[in-house]
């Protein structure tokens, strides 16, 4: 699966059609949506087909690429679409005030589900063990985390609650990955620590853990079964070696800026985000242990807005058109031409 958020919505897919297809395209082409609507979320079903979704409950679909788009039918305009996840054919996508819509069709026609209304969900990831379990975090409810779990592919869902998860002093999520039957969700401090919920069992029971000289977290992302890095505000970043259950801080962006997104490709990891000066780009070469600045060649600084990785090339894109290509694990990139 590939998921990346996008602010603006160039549509720049070439580097995931393949190695030899990305050294064959050295350009890139700029599709837009016809409604003109933000989109949030895309992700690619296979190397042909692709769905994405966004402002006012924006679905749209692809089936040669990218190249020709097409909005999704089944569903009004409504509350925003902020992620989706998929396995196989299904796609569920979640929004603002706990909008849930599904699509059994790779994204052709759609169908509201429940719960119609509730905090806003801020991301939503299928963990695949049995081909059902869908997992969505989210805004805090009052004084509890919120976690929604299905178990019919996102036909049903369930609010969690005590004991399921900590029902007191709850936070808002903001992102959360699954191997396995692990799963690892962050998001707003909790005091002076950082705020981690972990399950064991598929989503179904959430522990927290705390970390000292915590701050907010913004994306999590499993490197390996054993392996997990989150990054966030401030150039935050922090990994575990032992699949989420004890954490360690790290600092790797000197210049400070918010640390928003994560990609990676074997052992090495990119996180992006926020510029402050310039590109703001660091890579680890060692699952998140240790972290240095990214040499950026050509291009004007802007903000990052998604990263993805194929077997051998990252990409980064970002405000004003902003392309970015690695091919050495994310230590130096190249300003493409859109």
């Amino acid at each position: 699966m590939f998921s990346a958020r996008f602010a603006y919505f160039p549509l720049l897919f070439a580097f995931l059609l393949g190695p030899a297809q990305v050294c064959a395209q050295a350009d890139w082409a700029q599709q837009i949506n016809g409604n003109g609507s933000n989109l949030n979320d895309v992700a690619f079903l296979s190397t042909t087909q692709l769905v994405a979704v966004g402002q006012g409950g924006t679905v749209i679909y692809s089936t040669d690429g990218g190249m020709n788009w097409n909005d999704g039918a089944g569903i009004g305009a409504g509350d925003d679409l902020l992620s989706l996840s998929f396995n196989g054919s299904t796609i569920v996508a979640v929004g603002k005030n706990g909008r849930v819509v599904r699509s059994l069709d790779v994204g052709v026609n759609w169908t509201e589900e429940n719960p119609a209304a509730g905090p806003d969900l801020n991301r939503a990831v299928a963990t695949f063990i049995d081909n059902s379990i869908v997992v969505a975090v989210g805004k805090k409810d009052g004084t509890a985390f919120t976690v929604f779990r299905s178990t019919d592919s996102g036909d049903n869902w369930t609010q969690l609650g005590n004991p399921n998860v900590p029902t007191s002093g709850g936070k808002d999520l903001n992102a959360v990955a699954f191997s396995g039957d692990i799963g690892v969700a962050v998001g707003i401090k909790s005091g002076a620590n950082f705020t981690f919920l972990r399950t064991i069992d598929k989503g179904l029971n959430w522990t927290q853990i705390n970390l000292a000289g915590g701050n907010d977290l913004y994306a999590v992302s499993f490197v390996t079964p054993l392996d997990v890095v989150a990054v966030g505000k401030a150039g935050v970043a922090t990994y575990s070696s032992d699949a989420g259950a004890t954490w360690t801080k790290v600092a790797p962006d000197p210049s400070a800026a918010n640390l928003n997104y994560i990609t990676f490709n074997g052992n090495n990891v990119v996180a992006a985000g926020t510029q402050s000066g310039g590109f703001n780009l660091v890579y680890s070469q060692d699952k998140g242990v240790t972290w240095n600045t990214a040499t950026v060649n050509g291009g004007a600084a802007s903000n990052i807005n998604a990263l993805a990785s194929s077997s051998s090339i990252m990409a980064a894109v970002g405000d004003g058109g902003t392309i970015l290509e690695s091919t050495d694990g994310g230590g130096n990139w190249d300003a493409q031409t859109s």
